[in-house]
C-alpha cells in the first residue's frame, strides 16, 4: 500500500461549518513517480503506519483500491468529511 505525500487544507471556515456550503474541492492527479508517495503498512485490525518515501515508482496497472488516512487529528476541527468521490482516467477525458 502506499500514501500521497501531498499536503491538503482547508480554509478556517471549512472547518467550522455546519454543511457542505464550506466544502472545498481538492482535485488530485495521479502520478507513479516515487518522490509523491510513501510507504503504508496495514497492520489487521491494529494500526495503520506511514512510512519514508519510496525510492522506486509505482507499478503501472489497475487501481485496487482508494482511502483515506489522516493522522494528527487532536481536535474536533481536525475531522475529515468526505462527501463524494470520483476517480476519472486521464486519457478518457
Amino acid at each position: 500500500w502506499y500514501a500521497s505525500n501531498a499536503t491538503y487544507g482547508v480554509p478556517s471556515n471549512g472547518r467550522t461549518g455546519k454543511d457542505w456550503t464550506n466544502a472545498v474541492t481538492h482535485v488530485v492527479p495521479l502520478t507513479l513517480a516515487a518522490d509523491n508517495w510513501m510507504a503504508l503498512t496495514i497492520e489487521s485490525e491494529v494500526s495503520l503506519k506511514l512510512g519514508e518515501l519510496i525510492t522506486t515508482q509505482i507499478p503501472a496497472g489497475e487501481l485496487q483500491g482508494v482511502g483515506f488516512y489522516s493522522h494528527n487529528l487532536s481536535d474536533r476541527s481536525s475531522i475529515v468529511r468526505i462527501d463524494q468521490l470520483e476517480i476519472i482516467r486521464a486519457d478518457s477525458r
